[in-house]
């Protein structure tokens, strides 16, 4: 067994205790983390529970960690991993980052942010529709090594659709999360003392439009898969 790999694990969610609300949260979390890695196929709260093997013991306490408002931070915790982060990219170095959009299907018509979307899975030449929330999830991309590279989480926000069902989240575009997960990592550079650190993000296509670019935070560079007859001119 490695034991530094399990201690630098240990060590990296001890930093990140500030972000619960007591220490039985913080606990909950840690069994969850370690659930992650000792889960097989799926991996949705129930699974983490029968991989820890906590068939008999209750799991309210582990579902309100995500259900009650408060019990975690996710902003807090993002944070923390993008400090992490920093130590792996030079204030001189490109921080590259990539985001995209995402639906999780639904069957409920009462759950917050569920609302019918395009369904990926339909062909091209018979769309159809489903339930479903849909997420914006930006990742840091970490240096080369070797040719590979690898996508590490930093943020996931709600892009749920104007017609959705919507109370503690207001509705927005992909692009509307995308800009706000962008501002937030610029302004999280810039309170770490890398204001003049570029931003290189890679995005899809559905991004390419006037409002994004409009709102694009200073220090930010783009790359965006454009349409073949576009007209690009000088700003």
């Amino acid at each position: 067994q490695d034991e530094g790999l399990v201690k630098g694990l240990l060590g990296m969610i001890e930093g990140q205790r500030n972000a619960f609300s007591s220490e039985r949260v913080y606990r909950r979390a840690l069994a969850l983390v370690l659930g992650e890695l000792l889960a097989g196929a799926k991996h949705r709260v129930t699974d983490l529970l029968r991989a820890l093997g906590l068939w008999e013991a209750d799991w309210n306490g582990f579902y309100r960690l995500w259900s009650r408002a408060g019990r975690m931070e996710e902003e807090k915790l993002s944070e923390g991993l993008l400090k992490e982060t920093l130590a792996e990219v030079g204030p001189g170095d490109l921080y590259v980052v990539g985001a995209d959009s995402f639906q999780v299907p639904r069957d409920s018509w009462k759950m917050e942010g569920t609302g019918w979307l395009k369904c990926p899975r339909t062909p091209v030449f018979r769309i159809g529709i489903h339930r479903a929330q849909r997420f914006l999830e930006m990742s840091w991309l970490t240096p080369l090594v070797e040719g590979f590279s690898r996508a590490i989480p930093l943020r996931l926000l709600p892009a749920f659709a104007a017609k959705a069902i919507c109370k503690e989240h207001k509705p927005q575009t992909e692009t509307e999360a995308g800009l706000a997960a962008l501002q937030w990592l610029r302004a999280q550079l810039d309170a770490a003392g890398r204001a003049m650190q570029q931003v290189l993000v890679l995005l899809d296509g559905g991004f390419d439009t006037l409002d994004f670019w409009k709102g694009l935070p200073a220090g930010c560079l783009v790359l965006v898969r454009t349409a073949r007859n576009r007209a690009l001119c000088h700003l």
